[in-house]
Protein backbone atom coordinates (compact mmCIF):
# COMPACT_ATOMS: atom_id res chain seq x y z
CA UNK A 1 0.00 0.00 0.00
CA UNK A 2 1.25 3.19 -0.64
CA UNK A 3 -0.28 6.36 1.21
CA UNK A 4 0.98 10.12 0.44
CA UNK A 5 0.66 12.02 4.00
CA UNK A 6 2.26 15.39 6.10
CA UNK A 7 3.99 14.61 9.08
CA UNK A 8 5.65 17.14 12.06
CA UNK A 9 9.06 17.19 12.93
CA UNK A 10 9.22 17.96 16.41
CA UNK A 11 13.08 18.75 16.07
CA UNK A 12 12.57 21.12 13.43
CA UNK A 13 9.36 22.49 13.55
CA UNK A 14 8.41 22.07 10.41
CA UNK A 15 6.05 20.17 8.59
CA UNK A 16 6.84 17.67 5.28
CA UNK A 17 5.46 15.88 2.68
CA UNK A 18 6.05 11.53 2.67
CA UNK A 19 5.30 8.81 1.15
CA UNK A 20 3.96 5.75 3.51
CA UNK A 21 4.73 2.72 1.83
CA UNK A 22 3.52 -0.88 3.80
CA UNK A 23 3.99 -4.20 2.31
CA UNK A 24 3.57 -7.43 4.40
CA UNK A 25 2.81 -5.95 7.34
CA UNK A 26 6.16 -3.98 7.25
CA UNK A 27 6.41 -0.24 6.55
CA UNK A 28 8.93 2.29 5.32
CA UNK A 29 8.70 6.18 4.40
CA UNK A 30 10.08 8.40 1.62
CA UNK A 31 10.87 12.15 2.52
CA UNK A 32 9.67 14.29 -0.52
CA UNK A 33 11.08 17.97 0.52
CA UNK A 34 14.63 18.59 1.71
CA UNK A 35 13.68 21.62 2.57
CA UNK A 36 10.31 21.40 4.39
CA UNK A 37 10.02 24.68 5.95
CA UNK A 38 10.39 27.00 3.44
CA UNK A 39 7.28 25.17 2.00
CA UNK A 40 5.06 24.16 4.91
CA UNK A 41 4.88 26.21 7.86
CA UNK A 42 2.14 25.27 8.97
CA UNK A 43 -0.46 22.56 8.50
CA UNK A 44 -3.37 24.75 7.72
CA UNK A 45 -1.80 26.17 4.65
CA UNK A 46 -0.27 23.14 3.56
CA UNK A 47 -2.80 21.49 1.26
CA UNK A 48 -3.67 25.12 -0.52
CA UNK A 49 0.31 25.40 -1.07
CA UNK A 50 0.59 21.92 -2.29
CA UNK A 51 -1.62 22.01 -4.54
CA UNK A 52 -0.09 25.78 -6.38
CA UNK A 53 0.76 25.50 -10.01
CA UNK A 54 4.45 26.32 -8.79
CA UNK A 55 7.37 24.23 -10.88
CA UNK A 56 8.40 23.06 -7.35
CA UNK A 57 5.12 22.01 -6.50
CA UNK A 58 4.29 20.34 -10.27
CA UNK A 59 7.36 18.10 -9.57
CA UNK A 60 6.22 16.82 -6.10
CA UNK A 61 2.84 15.95 -7.59
CA UNK A 62 5.01 14.46 -10.52
CA UNK A 63 7.25 12.72 -8.46
CA UNK A 64 4.12 11.08 -6.64
CA UNK A 65 2.60 9.67 -9.64
CA UNK A 66 5.43 8.26 -11.15
CA UNK A 67 5.53 6.32 -7.58
CA UNK A 68 2.36 5.02 -7.62
CA UNK A 69 3.06 3.57 -10.96
CA UNK A 70 6.40 2.23 -10.13
CA UNK A 71 4.37 0.98 -6.57
CA UNK A 72 1.70 -1.03 -8.71
CA UNK A 73 4.29 -1.92 -11.54
CA UNK A 74 6.22 -3.54 -8.82
CA UNK A 75 3.62 -4.92 -6.86
CA UNK A 76 1.60 -6.85 -9.54
CA UNK A 77 5.14 -8.29 -10.95
CA UNK A 78 6.17 -8.98 -6.83
CA UNK A 79 7.64 -12.58 -5.93
CA UNK A 80 8.57 -14.30 -2.97
CA UNK A 81 11.45 -12.39 -2.09
CA UNK A 82 10.05 -8.78 -2.96
CA UNK A 83 10.38 -6.37 0.39
CA UNK A 84 8.98 -3.23 1.51
CA UNK A 85 12.53 -1.62 1.63
CA UNK A 86 12.47 -3.21 -2.00
CA UNK A 87 9.75 -0.94 -3.72
CA UNK A 88 11.12 1.89 -1.61
CA UNK A 89 14.48 1.38 -3.70
CA UNK A 90 12.93 0.78 -6.93
CA UNK A 91 10.79 4.19 -6.81
CA UNK A 92 13.84 5.82 -5.47
CA UNK A 93 16.13 4.37 -8.40
CA UNK A 94 13.21 4.20 -11.39
CA UNK A 95 11.36 7.92 -10.28
CA UNK A 96 12.14 9.89 -13.48
CA UNK A 97 11.36 13.33 -11.24
CA UNK A 98 14.45 14.20 -9.39
CA UNK A 99 13.06 16.73 -6.66
CA UNK A 100 16.96 17.62 -5.63
CA UNK A 101 16.78 19.98 -8.29
CA UNK A 102 13.95 22.08 -8.01
CA UNK A 103 13.35 22.15 -4.13
CA UNK A 104 16.17 24.63 -2.67
CA UNK A 105 16.45 26.90 -0.01
CA UNK A 106 15.48 30.37 -0.82
CA UNK A 107 17.39 33.48 -0.33
CA UNK A 108 16.90 34.67 3.39
CA UNK A 109 14.54 37.41 3.43
CA UNK A 110 15.72 41.12 4.16
CA UNK A 111 13.48 41.14 7.86
CA UNK A 112 15.13 37.78 8.75
CA UNK A 113 18.68 39.62 8.11
CA UNK A 114 17.69 42.31 9.98
CA UNK A 115 16.06 40.30 13.09
CA UNK A 116 19.42 38.02 12.97
CA UNK A 117 21.18 41.55 13.20
CA UNK A 118 19.46 42.81 15.88
CA UNK A 119 19.55 39.32 17.88
CA UNK A 120 23.45 39.70 17.49
CA UNK A 121 23.94 43.43 18.01
CA UNK A 122 25.40 43.32 14.79
CA UNK A 123 25.59 47.27 14.45
CA UNK A 124 28.24 49.66 14.83
CA UNK A 125 29.05 51.02 18.36
CA UNK A 126 27.50 54.92 19.25
CA UNK A 127 25.25 54.27 16.85
CA UNK A 128 21.33 54.03 17.41
CA UNK A 129 20.53 50.77 16.70
CA UNK A 130 23.48 49.44 18.18
CA UNK A 131 21.60 51.16 21.55
CA UNK A 132 18.13 49.60 20.54
CA UNK A 133 19.79 46.09 20.13
CA UNK A 134 21.18 45.82 23.87
CA UNK A 135 17.65 47.40 25.10
CA UNK A 136 15.39 44.44 22.92
CA UNK A 137 17.77 41.79 24.56
CA UNK A 138 16.73 43.28 28.14
CA UNK A 139 13.59 43.74 27.65
CA UNK A 140 13.22 40.19 26.15
CA UNK A 141 14.80 38.67 29.13
CA UNK A 142 12.30 40.47 31.37
CA UNK A 143 9.29 40.57 29.41
CA UNK A 144 8.87 38.10 26.13
CA UNK A 145 5.95 39.99 24.61
CA UNK A 146 7.38 43.59 25.39
CA UNK A 147 10.26 42.85 23.92
CA UNK A 148 8.56 41.99 20.76
CA UNK A 149 7.48 45.44 20.87
CA UNK A 150 10.47 46.91 21.15
CA UNK A 151 11.88 44.80 17.70
CA UNK A 152 8.84 45.49 15.95
CA UNK A 153 9.28 49.29 16.73
CA UNK A 154 13.12 48.86 16.02
CA UNK A 155 12.78 47.22 12.47
CA UNK A 156 9.70 49.51 11.27
CA UNK A 157 12.35 52.39 12.53
CA UNK A 158 14.95 50.75 10.45
CA UNK A 159 13.05 50.15 7.30
CA UNK A 160 11.82 53.51 7.34
CA UNK A 161 15.78 55.25 7.93
CA UNK A 162 17.30 52.84 6.38
CA UNK A 163 20.40 54.48 7.57
CA UNK A 164 22.26 51.96 10.27
CA UNK A 165 24.96 54.48 11.27
CA UNK A 166 22.78 57.04 12.53
CA UNK A 167 23.52 58.46 15.70
CA UNK A 168 20.96 59.06 18.87
CA UNK A 169 22.21 62.59 18.26
CA UNK A 170 21.47 63.08 14.86
CA UNK A 171 17.39 62.26 15.02
CA UNK A 172 15.53 65.16 14.93
CA UNK A 173 12.01 66.00 15.87
CA UNK A 174 11.70 66.62 12.10
CA UNK A 175 12.86 62.71 12.05
CA UNK A 176 10.20 61.74 14.14
CA UNK A 177 7.37 63.59 12.96
CA UNK A 178 8.32 61.63 9.20
CA UNK A 179 8.11 58.85 10.60
CA UNK A 180 4.96 58.80 12.03
CA UNK A 181 3.83 59.78 8.36
CA UNK A 182 5.49 56.61 6.97
CA UNK A 183 3.50 54.89 9.24
CA UNK A 184 0.10 56.37 8.90
CA UNK A 185 0.51 55.81 4.86
CA UNK A 186 1.35 52.27 6.09
CA UNK A 187 -2.31 52.39 7.68
CA UNK A 188 -1.04 51.30 11.24
CA UNK A 189 -3.46 52.01 14.23
CA UNK A 190 -2.53 54.99 16.32
CA UNK A 191 -2.16 52.77 19.20
CA UNK A 192 0.67 50.84 17.05
CA UNK A 193 2.37 54.26 15.90
CA UNK A 194 2.03 55.19 19.60
CA UNK A 195 3.53 52.17 20.91
CA UNK A 196 6.32 52.29 18.28
CA UNK A 197 7.10 55.95 19.88
CA UNK A 198 6.79 54.94 23.16
CA UNK A 199 9.60 52.04 22.60
CA UNK A 200 11.73 54.61 20.41
CA UNK A 201 11.97 56.66 23.19
CA UNK A 202 13.27 53.94 25.69
CA UNK A 203 15.98 53.30 23.52
CA UNK A 204 16.77 56.97 22.69
CA UNK A 205 17.17 57.84 26.83
CA UNK A 206 19.13 55.16 27.22
CA UNK A 207 21.66 56.16 23.80
CA UNK A 208 21.73 59.36 24.48
CA UNK A 209 20.66 61.82 27.77
CA UNK A 210 22.32 64.58 27.40
CA UNK A 211 20.05 66.17 24.20
CA UNK A 212 16.51 66.13 24.37
CA UNK A 213 14.79 63.06 23.42
CA UNK A 214 13.19 63.94 19.84
CA UNK A 215 10.44 61.04 20.34
CA UNK A 216 8.51 63.15 23.30
CA UNK A 217 5.70 65.59 22.61
CA UNK A 218 4.12 64.30 19.56
CA UNK A 219 0.21 64.45 20.01
CA UNK A 220 -1.41 60.86 18.57
CA UNK A 221 -4.71 60.49 18.03
CA UNK A 222 -5.78 57.00 18.50
CA UNK A 223 -9.54 55.88 17.30
CA UNK A 224 -10.84 53.24 19.63
CA UNK A 225 -12.57 50.77 18.31
CA UNK A 226 -15.71 48.95 20.14
CA UNK A 227 -14.76 45.53 21.50
CA UNK A 228 -16.28 42.87 20.43
CA UNK A 229 -18.38 40.94 22.91
CA UNK A 230 -20.92 38.41 23.29
CA UNK A 231 -23.91 39.11 25.22
CA UNK A 232 -25.39 36.64 28.04
CA UNK A 233 -27.63 34.33 25.82
CA UNK A 234 -24.41 34.24 23.57
CA UNK A 235 -22.37 32.89 26.03
CA UNK A 236 -25.29 30.53 26.82
CA UNK A 237 -25.77 29.17 23.31
CA UNK A 238 -21.80 28.35 22.86
CA UNK A 239 -22.29 26.61 25.93
CA UNK A 240 -25.13 24.76 25.09
CA UNK A 241 -23.72 23.32 21.95
CA UNK A 242 -23.19 19.73 21.25
CA UNK A 243 -19.34 19.24 20.00
CA UNK A 244 -17.85 15.97 20.11
CA UNK A 245 -14.33 16.98 18.83
CA UNK A 246 -12.10 17.25 21.66
CA UNK A 247 -10.09 20.24 20.13
CA UNK A 248 -13.52 22.29 20.27
CA UNK A 249 -14.25 21.13 23.33
CA UNK A 250 -10.83 21.90 25.25
CA UNK A 251 -11.29 25.41 23.11
CA UNK A 252 -14.74 26.48 24.73
CA UNK A 253 -13.53 25.45 28.01
CA UNK A 254 -10.78 28.08 28.13
CA UNK A 255 -13.18 30.35 26.40
CA UNK A 256 -15.75 30.13 29.07
CA UNK A 257 -13.48 29.65 32.17
CA UNK A 258 -12.04 33.38 31.07
CA UNK A 259 -15.99 34.67 31.00
CA UNK A 260 -16.47 32.88 34.57
CA UNK A 261 -13.11 33.39 35.76
CA UNK A 262 -12.89 37.13 36.43
CA UNK A 263 -12.06 37.49 32.60
CA UNK A 264 -8.46 35.98 33.20
CA UNK A 265 -6.10 36.96 30.01
CA UNK A 266 -5.16 33.36 27.88
CA UNK A 267 -1.79 33.13 29.83
CA UNK A 268 -3.35 33.87 33.07
CA UNK A 269 -5.68 30.95 32.51
CA UNK A 270 -3.45 28.40 31.08
CA UNK A 271 -0.97 28.90 33.89
CA UNK A 272 -3.00 28.67 36.84
CA UNK A 273 -1.38 26.01 39.44
CA UNK A 274 -3.71 24.18 41.14
CA UNK A 275 -1.97 25.12 44.69
CA UNK A 276 -3.41 29.22 43.89
CA UNK A 277 -6.53 28.11 44.60
CA UNK A 278 -7.72 28.32 48.32
CA UNK A 279 -10.83 28.47 50.18
CA UNK A 280 -12.81 28.92 46.66
CA UNK A 281 -10.28 31.84 45.84
CA UNK A 282 -8.40 32.02 42.86
CA UNK A 283 -5.21 34.44 43.93
CA UNK A 284 -2.97 34.74 41.26
CA UNK A 285 -0.40 37.69 39.84
CA UNK A 286 -0.78 38.67 36.32
CA UNK A 287 1.63 37.66 33.98
CA UNK A 288 1.52 41.11 31.94
CA UNK A 289 0.68 43.73 34.74
CA UNK A 290 2.19 41.88 37.78
CA UNK A 291 -1.03 42.93 39.70
CA UNK A 292 -2.59 40.10 42.17
CA UNK A 293 -6.29 39.38 41.36
CA UNK A 294 -8.42 37.32 44.09
CA UNK A 295 -11.12 35.83 41.70
CA UNK A 296 -14.16 34.12 44.15
CA UNK A 297 -14.72 30.81 41.82
CA UNK A 298 -17.93 30.56 40.59
CA UNK A 299 -20.28 27.37 40.35
CA UNK A 300 -19.44 27.59 36.50
CA UNK A 301 -16.07 27.84 36.85
CA UNK A 302 -15.66 24.94 39.58
CA UNK A 303 -17.04 22.96 36.99
CA UNK A 304 -15.02 23.43 34.01
CA UNK A 305 -11.77 23.30 36.57
CA UNK A 306 -12.77 19.99 37.14
CA UNK A 307 -13.24 18.96 33.90
CA UNK A 308 -9.59 19.86 32.82
CA UNK A 309 -7.96 18.83 35.75
CA UNK A 310 -4.98 16.70 35.41
CA UNK A 311 -2.45 14.97 36.95
CA UNK A 312 -0.13 18.09 37.40
CA UNK A 313 0.89 20.86 38.90
CA UNK A 314 -0.84 23.59 36.76
CA UNK A 315 -4.09 23.27 34.60
CA UNK A 316 -1.62 23.42 31.04
CA UNK A 317 0.68 20.04 32.19
CA UNK A 318 2.61 20.90 29.07
CA UNK A 319 4.19 24.76 30.50
CA UNK A 320 4.82 23.10 33.60
CA UNK A 321 9.08 23.04 33.15
CA UNK A 322 9.34 25.72 30.61
CA UNK A 323 10.06 29.57 31.90
CA UNK A 324 11.00 32.86 30.48
CA UNK A 325 11.29 32.84 26.58
CA UNK A 326 9.92 29.31 26.34
CA UNK A 327 7.28 29.72 28.32
CA UNK A 328 6.42 32.91 26.23
CA UNK A 329 6.56 31.34 23.15
CA UNK A 330 4.43 28.15 23.88
CA UNK A 331 1.99 30.46 25.19
CA UNK A 332 1.83 32.97 21.97
CA UNK A 333 1.37 29.58 19.96
CA UNK A 334 -0.90 28.27 22.09
CA UNK A 335 -3.23 31.26 22.00
CA UNK A 336 -2.80 31.24 17.92
CA UNK A 337 -4.01 27.73 17.75
CA UNK A 338 -7.18 28.46 20.50
CA UNK A 339 -8.32 31.33 18.39
CA UNK A 340 -8.23 29.46 15.45
CA UNK A 341 -10.25 26.69 17.17
CA UNK A 342 -12.67 29.70 18.94
CA UNK A 343 -13.82 30.97 15.06
CA UNK A 344 -14.48 27.52 14.17
CA UNK A 345 -16.79 27.25 17.56
CA UNK A 346 -18.26 30.77 16.63
CA UNK A 347 -19.47 29.29 13.15
CA UNK A 348 -20.87 26.42 14.78
CA UNK A 349 -22.86 28.54 17.13
CA UNK A 350 -24.29 30.94 14.52
CA UNK A 351 -22.35 33.60 16.09
CA UNK A 352 -21.30 36.69 13.53
CA UNK A 353 -18.58 38.33 15.40
CA UNK A 354 -14.94 38.29 14.64
CA UNK A 355 -14.26 36.16 17.68
CA UNK A 356 -11.27 35.25 19.73
CA UNK A 357 -10.25 34.55 22.88
CA UNK A 358 -9.94 37.74 24.47
CA UNK A 359 -13.52 38.64 23.77
CA UNK A 360 -13.97 36.52 26.71
CA UNK A 361 -12.40 38.92 29.17
CA UNK A 362 -14.22 41.94 26.78
CA UNK A 363 -17.62 40.38 27.22
CA UNK A 364 -17.52 40.16 30.89
CA UNK A 365 -16.77 43.51 31.51
CA UNK A 366 -19.93 44.22 29.14
CA UNK A 367 -22.30 41.75 31.34
CA UNK A 368 -21.05 43.30 34.75
CA UNK A 369 -21.92 46.51 33.52
CA UNK A 370 -25.27 45.95 32.25
CA UNK A 371 -25.68 44.15 35.56
CA UNK A 372 -25.10 48.23 37.18
CA UNK A 373 -21.42 47.04 38.43
CA UNK A 374 -19.55 50.39 38.73
CA UNK A 375 -16.19 51.00 36.76
CA UNK A 376 -14.08 51.41 39.52
CA UNK A 377 -15.52 47.33 40.36
CA UNK A 378 -14.90 46.27 37.28
CA UNK A 379 -11.35 47.47 37.15
CA UNK A 380 -10.40 45.75 40.25
CA UNK A 381 -12.01 42.52 38.74
CA UNK A 382 -10.35 42.79 35.92
CA UNK A 383 -6.61 44.03 36.62
CA UNK A 384 -6.31 47.06 35.03
CA UNK A 385 -3.76 49.49 36.08
CA UNK A 386 -5.40 52.32 34.44
CA UNK A 387 -8.74 53.30 34.38
CA UNK A 388 -9.49 54.59 31.05
CA UNK A 389 -8.31 50.47 29.77
CA UNK A 390 -11.52 49.64 31.66
CA UNK A 391 -13.77 52.72 30.00
CA UNK A 392 -12.76 51.62 26.92
CA UNK A 393 -14.25 47.97 27.32
CA UNK A 394 -17.14 49.84 28.19
CA UNK A 395 -17.64 51.99 25.37
CA UNK A 396 -20.02 49.82 23.66
CA UNK A 397 -21.72 49.09 27.08
CA UNK A 398 -22.00 53.35 27.07
CA UNK A 399 -23.31 53.49 23.78
CA UNK A 400 -26.52 51.27 24.15
CA UNK A 401 -27.42 53.08 27.55
CA UNK A 402 -26.95 56.38 25.50
CA UNK A 403 -29.39 55.08 22.95
CA UNK A 404 -32.01 53.42 25.71
CA UNK A 405 -32.16 56.68 27.27
CA UNK A 406 -32.79 58.97 24.26
CA UNK A 407 -35.62 56.23 22.94
CA UNK A 408 -36.87 56.36 26.63
CA UNK A 409 -36.64 60.16 26.41
CA UNK A 410 -38.18 61.21 22.99
CA UNK A 411 -40.61 58.80 22.44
Amino acid sequence: MLVVSKAFSKAKGEYYIKIILTYNAAHTTISLTSHPKYYFPKSDYLHRKFTKKKAAFRELRNYIYEAKKIHKQVTDDAGSTLTVQGIKQAIISNNPVQLQQTVKKPKRSGKSIIIQRIRNADFKKDTFFYFAAQAIATEKAANFNSGNSYQSATMRFYSFLKNETIKAQEITTATVASFIIYCKKRELSGGTIKLYIYCLSVIYDNASSEIKNPFKGHRLKQKHSLKTVLDIEEIKQLESLKIECENLNFARRLFLLSFYLGGLRFSDIVTIKWTQIKNGVLIKRQMKTGEEVKIPITSKARELLQAMRNGGKMLMQDLEDLEGRQLMRKISNLNAYVNGKIKELAKLAGIESNLHFHCARHSLASHLAKNDIDVLSIRDILGHENLSTTEAYLRRVNNEKIKKVFNTVFN
